[in-house]
């Protein structure tokens, strides 16, 4: 939860390139031509980079699993909650615990973001006019109500629940 906190603001992954301005931990002032992660076919179509580096829009399964340090086994929000989903662990009760992951369906890929406390979730954008907003904590109603608006559901609501993260994400 801590380096999810250090991240709000932020709006480029944390380079692993040694002398990167973009690394976390050594940073200097030159940007790198080796980003790590480097961006994808999708993040240079969209101009969703930045020196080259990827911009942390879209890229909520990603935020999470660094912040848990967890391994790259979900490539979408959307893959992780049916896992969960499947072993019973998916709760709908209002009483969210800090640092539990949050769900919501959105389009293929489904976003998740990791409880904060006080009705607030710690996130990366969905929406690509904010995508230079970065990491942002934002009332958990205010995300549902958004991707309600982008699934254009009336009655229905994009919140699926949340789980405490797994100790092993091999799921």
């Amino acid at each position: 939860m801590k380096w999810a906190k250090a991240q709000l603001g932020k709006h480029i992954q944390p380079c692993g390139t040694n002398g990167c301005k973009y690394n976390a931990n050594l940073t200097e002032n030159t940007s790198c031509s080796t980003p790590r992660p480097s961006p994808d076919k999708e993040d240079l179509r969209k101009g969703n980079l930045e020196d080259g580096h990827p911009l942390w829009n879209f890229y909520c399964m990603r935020f999470a699993r660094t912040a848990y340090g967890a391994p790259a086994e979900y490539e979408k929000a959307e893959n992780m909650y049916q896992a969960l989903k499947r072993r019973g662990m998916i709760n709908t009760s209002q009483d969210i615990p800090v640092g539990a992951l949050i769900f919501w369906n959105w389009s293929t890929y489904g976003h998740i973001g990791i409880y904060s406390g006080n009705g607030r979730v710690i996130h990366t954008g969905v929406n690509p006019k904010l995508k230079q907003k970065g990491i942002r904590e934002s009332p958990l109603t205010d995300i549902t109500e958004v991707l309600d608006g982008y699934n254009r559901l009336g009655k229905g609501t994009s919140y699926l629940g949340w789980a405490h993260a797994p100790e092993n994400w091999l799921l």
